[in-house]
C-alpha cells in the first residue's frame, strides 16, 4: 500500500535534524501510541454492542482502574493520563472518552507513555484520534453507577472531580432510563426525542471523495418527469472496512442506529475471537449500483428494530405500502 507524504510528515517521521537517539525515542513512542489506538478501536468496537449485564460480569479491571485514579498517592501515572479528560469541559463525549481510555489503557501501557515523556500529550493526543463513541444507554448506566459506586467509598480530591463529571454525564445523556420499555414491557432504545434528535448530529464532511465541491452530473429540471426506468443493478458491494462507517456517518444517531443492529452485533462478536483486528467488515451498509448514470446509486443500511422505528417516526414519512417480504 503506497503512502502518500507531505513534508511536514517526511521532517518529523524520518528524524531530519534529529541524531539517531531522538529519531529511534520518536518511532518507538509512535509504535506504542499504536498500539494503544488498536486497543482503543478493539474496544470502542466492543463497547457498541456490550450489555449491561456483559459489562457487569467483566467489570473487575475497569473498576481496579477507576479505584486507582480516585486513591489520595501523590504518583499515579494513570491519573495523569486520563482525568484531564473530564476535568476542563464536561459534556457526553468527554465521559465516553474516559470510559473507553480506562477500557484500553493497561498498567504496562500508562508505565511506557511516562517513561517516553507522554503524559502531557496524551490527553491531546487520545481525543485527536478516539472518534465517536456508541456505547448503548442501559449499559452506559450500568458503567456510570459502578463509577459513582467506587468514588462514594473512597473521599478524595480526585473521586470528587470524577463524581461531579459522571453525574453530569448523567444529565447530559438525558435519558430517563424507567421509561426505556414500551407498551409490551420489553426493552428498547431510545435515540433522543424528536426535538433534539436532528441536534444530535454533528457536521463533518467526507473529504476522501470531497462531496462538498463534487460536480452533479446532470441538471434536474422540475417541469420534468423524473427518469423512472426500472433499475438493472449490476454490481453489489458487501463486505465494507467496519471503522470506515464512522467517516460517512459521523458521530450521528445513524452511525449509533447502525451499530444496535443485529448484525453489526454478530459481526463485532466474530471480531471478538479473531486474531485480526485489521480485518474488521460488516455488511450493514451494502451498495447497489445501477447500470446507468442515468439511475441513482443504492445503500441499504441494517439498524436495530426499535431504532429503526425511532427513525421512521421521527421521519414522518407521508407514504407507506405493503410489500412482498424479501431477503436483503
Amino acid at each position: 500500500m503506497s503512502v502518500d507524504f507531505t513534508f511536514e510528515d517526511t521532517w518529523s517521521l524520518f528524524g531530519v535534524n534529529q541524531n539517531l537517539i531522538a529519531h529511534l525515542e520518536r518511532l518507538q513512542a509512535a509504535g506504542l501510541f499504536y498500539q494503544i489506538r488498536k486497543e482503543i478501536e478493539r474496544n470502542k468496537t466492543r463497547l457498541a454492542s456490550l450489555t449491561a449485564v456483559n459489562f457487569k460480569k467483566g467489570a473487575s479491571k475497569f473498576r481496579e482502574h477507576i479505584e486507582e485514579i480516585i486513591t489520595n498517592s501523590d504518583i499515579c501515572e494513570r491519573r495523569d493520563l486520563v482525568l484531564p479528560l473530564i476535568q476542563n469541559k464536561v459534556t457526553r463525549e468527554n465521559v465516553q472518552q474516559f470510559i473507553v481510555a480506562n477500557l484500553s489503557l493497561s498498567k504496562a501501557h500508562c508505565r511506557n507513555l511516562a517513561k517516553a515523556n507522554m503524559t502531557t500529550i496524551f490527553p491531546q493526543l487520545f481525543i485527536a484520534v478516539v472518534g465517536a463513541v456508541v456505547i448503548p444507554l442501559e449499559t452506559t448506566a450500568a458503567i456510570l453507577a459502578t463509577i459513582k459506586e467506587i468514588c462514594t467509598k473512597t473521599e478524595s480530591a480526585f473521586s470528587t472531580t470524577v463524581l461531579e463529571a459522571v453525574t453530569e454525564g448523567y444529565a447530559n445523556i438525558a435519558v430517563d432510563f424507567d421509561k426505556l420499555t414500551d407498551k409490551h414491557g420489553t426493552k428498547r432504545i431510545r435515540l433522543e426525542n424528536d426535538s433534539n434528535f436532528m441536534h444530535a448530529v454533528h457536521a463533518r464532511s467526507f473529504s476522501p471523495l470531497k462531496l462538498a465541491n463534487e460536480a452533479i452530473d446532470d441538471e434536474i429540471e422540475s417541469d420534468e418527469p423524473l427518469n423512472m426506468i426500472a433499475r438493472q443493478i449490476v454490481i453489489q458491494f458487501s463486505a465494507a472496512e467496519a471503522n470506515r462507517l464512522e467517516g460517512v456517518f459521523g458521530p450521528s444517531p445513524l452511525l449509533e442506529a447502525v451499530k444496535r443492529s443485529r448484525q453489526w452485533r454478530w459481526e463485532r462478536a466474530k471480531d471478538e475471537i479473531s486474531s485480526n483486528l485489521q480485518q474488521q467488515q460488516t455488511d450493514c451498509m451494502i451498495a447497489l449500483i445501477p447500470d446507468s448514470n442515468d439511475q441513482d446509486f443504492s445503500f441499504v443500511i441494517r439498524v436495530g428494530y426499535s431504532v429503526g422505528w425511532q427513525i421512521v417516526k421521527y421521519l414522518n414519512y407521508g407514504e407507506s405500502s405493503e410489500q412482498t417480504p424479501t431477503a436483503v
